[in-house]
């Protein structure tokens, strides 16, 4: 039985974080950019973070993590390289940066890195009280929050900013107990807040009411990794869809995962692609074209899937 609200989930979920990377709408209305790639979008890997600490909970209860650590580890590896075009010259100019970028993850693969390292954290702490893993994941994510707003806004500025909040400990961490709590609750016989099309609406309006306000301070687009309506909004998004959608079996839901998936870790190649294509950044084209490719990669993989094991199939019945 599959959890088909969040497989759809995350499919919108890997489509926004196409949209922040290729600067959704900047070329054509700087505010509504920020509204979406500033505000929106962002809840996106924080969801994402909230749907793998949901399934954390199976994982500890069966003793498999250090299944889905070598997995993740693997993972990470394979993409590392997959993308180390891009990073491999800084061996030679900046060993330093190169070093930083092969630990912590070129580009999108950050994600991969911060989860890794969150699931080990979620697992030292899973024995935790409810009310001591909240107070946790509220103290770090405020924290992190605030280091973000303090360098966005020039009162505690840092080099390289980003690389001190959005993070293993002040991102990935705090999202991660959210999930692994709402699980955890759900399995010890709790009711989860049922969350109606208003409490959709509002948590999405605050997020993107808060893009604005930052808009109208900056007269310009700024970068914010970690929104601070981000702890209402992304647990929010996430129970809708759960609660909305019954659990069944269901292939298609299994190959719009598979999708989620691919689009995340390919789109970036097509995004340099469309650049090298001279396409400005921020157009609704470009932002069409790299989703739309990355989908139709993520098709033929598929295609090619099915295919093999078809031909796998009609080998072992004509034995």
């Amino acid at each position: 039985m599959r959890d088909v609200g969040l497989d759809y989930l995350k499919l919108i979920m890997s489509i926004m974080v196409v949209g922040i990377h290729v600067g959704f709408l900047s070329y054509h209305d700087h505010l509504l950019s920020s509204v979406f790639a500033q505000g929106l979008f962002r809840i996106a890997v924080p969801v994402f973070f909230i749907i793998n600490g949901f399934y954390l909970y199976e994982t500890f209860v069966n003793n498999k993590e250090s299944k889905v650590f070598s997995y993740l580890l693997g993972l990470f590896l394979i993409w590392q390289f997959v993308y180390s075009y891009f990073y491999i010259g800084l061996a030679a100019e900046n060993f330093g940066s190169f070093l930083l970028t092969f630990l912590m993850g070129y580009n999108h693969l950050w994600y991969i890195s911060a989860l890794i390292v969150g699931v080990v954290f979620v697992r030292f702490v899973s024995g935790f009280s409810t009310r001591r893993l909240t107070t946790i994941a509220l103290c770090l994510f405020v924290v992190g929050c605030f280091m973000q707003y303090g360098d966005v806004y020039g009162f505690i500025p840092f080099e390289s900013g980003y690389l001190y909040y959005r993070n293993a400990l002040f991102m990935a961490f705090p999202f991660l107990i959210i999930g692994f709590l709402f699980r955890r609750f759900e399995k010890q016989g709790g009711q989860l807040f049922q969350v109606t099309w208003l409490h959709l609406i509002v948590a999405c309006a605050l997020i993107m009411l808060e893009s604005v306000l930052n808009f109208q301070y900056h007269g310009e687009i700024k970068g914010y990794d970690i929104p601070f309506c981000l702890i209402v909004t992304a647990p929010i998004v996430f129970l809708f869809f759960y609660q909305k959608f019954p659990k069944r079996q269901s292939t298609l839901s299994k190959d719009i995962a598979t999708y989620s998936t691919g689009i995340y870790l390919i789109h970036p190649w097509f995004n340099y692609f469309i650049h090298t294509q001279n396409m400005p950044h921020g157009t609704l084209t470009k932002f069409l074209l790299s989703s739309c490719l990355s989908a139709l990669t993520v098709y033929l993989f598929l295609l090619c899937q099915k295919t093999i094991r078809s031909f796998a199939n009609t080998q072992e019945v004509a034995k």
